[in-house]
């Protein structure tokens, strides 16, 4: 039995690549759109706003020991 879609180490990097190459649109609008702009509404709506505030809180908790 043959396994089937697994990645490589590079696969994703490569797929990024050709995607430039090939003139991909949203290299061009991340030049000039700051995403990180939107990254709290984003983990609002996908409901991951609790787990990073929480994963934050674990690394404060993790120093102050």
């Amino acid at each position: 039995m043959k396994i089937q879609n697994i990645r490589g180490l590079f696969d994703e990097q490569n797929a990024l690549a050709k995607l430039t190459q090939l003139g991909d649109p949203l290299v061009f609008v991340s030049e000039h759109v700051d995403f990180s702009l939107f990254k709290e509404t984003i983990l609002q709506f996908t409901g991951r706003v609790e787990a990073a505030q929480k994963q934050e809180k674990s690394h404060c908790a993790y120093w102050i020991k």
